[in-house]
């Protein structure tokens, strides 16, 4: 939760975050993959966070803090491919 920042939208998003199969040229004109939320970023996050309300159900693995965190958490839909 700590690497997880609030964006403009309001959404969780990570930052900074890298995708190096996907190059750009930045507004200085130099090739960069540094961006925020890429996409394979948001697909762990998003397993790791399922995994813990998963477990969670099963058996009181985690605080209900961190559950409650996790299950009103918005996930940035607007993934960087």
């Amino acid at each position: 939760m700590d690497w997880l920042i609030e964006g403009n939208d309001g959404y969780l998003e990570t930052n900074p975050s890298t995708s190096p199969e996907h190059m750009f040229i930045a507004p200085d004109g130099n090739s960069a993959s540094v961006s925020y939320s890429s996409t394979m970023d948001m697909a762990i996050i998003n397993e790791v966070f399922s995994a813990i309300v998963s477990a969670s159900e099963v058996k009181l693995l985690f605080s209900t803090a961190v559950i409650i965190t996790i299950v009103f958490s918005k996930l940035s839909t607007n993934y960087v491919c």
